[in-house]
């Protein structure tokens, strides 16, 4: 199986190509030009928006919605619920990457 690794991204000063997902277009499009933030590849569909800026936390971070993540995994890698969720856990949400290391939330019912 293989690791889904993450990806810096700072705003660039030309447009994305028109192929970029258009919630990580979105994300992209609400940082200053100073600021960069890291995506987990091929979770796209389950971003949810970015992090308000924080006192002690001077950086904003990509936040993900953990139950699209796992559909994710279920849909697009035929992974059963309880393997996705290992599989998340271990392989993505276990790394931590720097301050700019996505989040990920448990949405309330």
């Amino acid at each position: 199986m293989s690791k889904h690794t993450s990806s810096p991204r700072r705003r660039a000063a030309r447009p994305k190509p028109s192929t970029e997902h258009p919630k990580r277009q979105a994300i992209t499009d609400q940082l200053t030009d100073d600021e960069t933030v890291m995506f987990w590849d091929g979770f796209d569909e389950a971003i949810v928006g970015l992090s308000v800026s924080q006192i002690e936390r001077q950086v904003r971070v990509v936040v993900y919605d953990y139950d699209g993540m796992i559909r994710v995994l279920m849909e697009r890698d035929g992974m059963e619920h309880e393997e996705a969720v290992e599989f998340l856990d271990y392989n993505t949400l276990g790394g931590w990457v720097g301050e700019l290391t996505p989040m990920a939330i448990g949405r309330c019912p």
